[in-house]
């Protein structure tokens, strides 16, 4: 998925409906969790990660009296949920009670699951370099040239990346100053 399919992703959010539960798949895991944040904060709930949906089920279906903030449960490859019961019958779709989000990056395309609730999936895909850079340069004030250049020295790892533009933003260079400054506080790793 790329950024601005992402914004419209993000537009759909606050615009339609309350929905109880996504299924995010793909490998750029620094974009799913910038769109998990985005859900908390659409639907004022706290983001909360669990390790299986069976030990959060309960509270998906009903409500306690006793709690009165909504919960965003966030759970990553459960793959006895995806084996389980729960599910079928439509199962996710009886969701009345806070959010639930399951992120699969081990996925079987012809599983049952996938079948039923291929509709419901937003696949998040590798940026491109192009994508990244334009990121940069959104981001910090720097030539094209270095923002390619950080892109590369990173990976093209989109958690990365943010992660070295913090440390940029902190050093106040002008644009044609950054390579250096690449150089010395990223590490290659072989």
């Amino acid at each position: 998925m790329d950024l601005k399919i992402l914004e419209k992703q993000i537009k759909l959010l606050k615009s339609r409906k309350s929905k109880n539960f996504y299924i995010l798949t793909g490998e750029e895991l620094g974009v799913i969790n910038a769109f998990i944040k985005q859900i908390s904060v659409t639907y004022k709930a706290d983001i909360q990660r669990v390790d299986t949906v069976a030990e959060i089920w309960p509270k998906l279906l009903t409500k306690s009296p006793l709690v009165k903030s909504n919960s965003l449960y966030v759970v990553k490859d459960d793959l006895d949920f995806l084996k389980s019961d729960l599910w079928n019958n439509d199962g996710l779709n009886k969701i009345k009670y806070n959010k639930l989000v399951l992120i699969l990056t081990k996925l079987d395309k012809r599983s049952k699951f996938v079948k039923t609730y291929n509709k419901e999936f937003i696949e998040f895909k590798k940026l491109s370099n192009t994508q990244l850079t334009s990121l940069v340069l959104n981001t910090l004030e720097m030539k094209e040239r270095e923002a390619e250049y950080l892109v590369n020295r990173c990976e093209c790892d989109y958690s990365r990346i943010l992660n070295e533009l913090d440390k940029l933003k902190r050093l106040n260079l002008k644009p044609g100053e950054y390579k250096k400054a690449i150089d010395d506080i990223i590490s290659v790793e072989y």
